[in-house]
């Protein structure tokens, strides 16, 4: 699965210890990290995960330099367990979107610090929260909606490693929609290509 896990006697994965750069597709979808109570200290830290989602797990806190020098890191959910995000989480990542519940208290003010692009991120959650403050006196963008039943869909092209062409936040039930030529910023890359016809699923 290319995660690495801390097991109790009964062999449920407690613990997730690292993520490897091993994936075809490098996103970790809620359902995998069910469970999870806790994760390591720089468990994602350099590798090329794409998107990452929390919100099945059960964890208090985003330990110190979680997503720390993730240059491929698009999109990160957060469980409504959280209640900290610690040192330099996404610091030097290329982060630009984070659903942050209201659980979450307190954020380090060096969370998003080195060379990630505070004008480009996005958060998301309610208004009123410690994360609309965080984002307020930090001057990041804010997305008002509510934690429950968003879901980022992140669309993909066919090549290997594969290459994110967009990704957006949609509301349970709503229908994502797919990307145009106009949203693809990949210079080598086109919709019209001789023989071939794009699908979504």
């Amino acid at each position: 699965s290319s995660i690495m896990y801390d097991i109790d006697e009964e062999r449920n994965h407690t613990k997730m210890v690292e993520y490897l750069s091993g994936r075809t597709l490098p996103l970790v979808q809620a359902q995998e990290l069910e469970g999870i109570t806790e994760i390591y200290p720089e468990a994602f830290m350099g590798t090329n995960v794409v998107t990452v989602d929390l919100s099945g797990t059960q964890i208090k806190n985003l330990p110190d330099s979680t997503f720390r020098n993730t240059q491929s890191l698009t999109s990160v959910t957060l469980p409504d367990t959280c209640t900290q995000i610690r040192d330099n989480a996404f610091t030097d990542s290329s982060i630009f979107q984070v659903v942050i519940p209201k659980s979450v208290n307190a954020i380090s003010p060096i969370a998003f610090d080195g060379s990630t692009n505070k004008s480009n991120l996005v958060i998301i959650g309610e208004k009123d929260s410690p994360a609309f403050d965080y984002a307020e006196v930090n001057g990041i963008k804010f997305q008002e909606g509510a934690f429950e039943g968003k879901y980022t869909v992140t669309f993909y092209d066919d090549s290997t490693p594969p290459r994110v062409l967009k990704t957006q936040v949609v509301t349970s039930g709503q229908a994502a929609t797919p990307p145009t030529q106009e949203d693809v910023e990949l210079e080598d890359f086109t919709f019209e290509r001789e023989g071939y016809m794009w699908s979504w699923r």
